[in-house]
């Protein structure tokens, strides 16, 4: 399990209110799930506003 990728999409959410899933939440018969990935989506009426909170966050929280 990937805790970091994890930690991410926690503070992700709570702090900005951007969902993001970690690939640790979906499992394939088909074969190995990444644990280091994220899934996003895209297509929502109000995309602009949530890359823009996305693009806060990771300014906020830069290393």
């Amino acid at each position: 399990m990937n805790w970091r990728t994890d930690a991410f999409c926690k503070s992700l959410v709570e702090e900005s209110r951007v969902l993001f899933l970690p690939s640790t939440i979906y499992s394939s018969d088909l074969g190995e799930t990444p644990t280091d990935r994220l899934r996003l989506g895209f297509g929502r009426p109000n995309l602009d506003e949530g890359i823009a909170a996305l693009d806060a966050h990771l300014a906020r929280n830069a290393e």
